[in-house]
């Protein structure tokens, strides 16, 4: 399952089988083993299977493996 660390938040989105969630997901996909750290948002976005968010996305489609920084 997807897991959802203390104080995250998942609002209108999907979640996948082993992502991790930290911060904050708005209207997004996030893949298999991709990762949203806390103080981080990611919103109307696409993060592909293990990819990281290290600073907010927006309108974006992260590629598989990709950090975004």
């Amino acid at each position: 399952p997807a897991y959802l660390g203390d104080g995250a938040s998942v609002t209108d989105s999907l979640v996948a089988p082993g992502a991790r969630v930290f911060g904050a997901v708005a209207r997004s996909v996030i893949g298999p083993g991709a990762v949203v750290p806390k103080g981080v948002t990611v919103r109307d976005s696409v993060l592909l299977p293990d990819s990281r968010a290290e600073a907010d996305v927006r309108f974006a489609i992260v590629d598989e493996g990709f950090v975004a920084t």
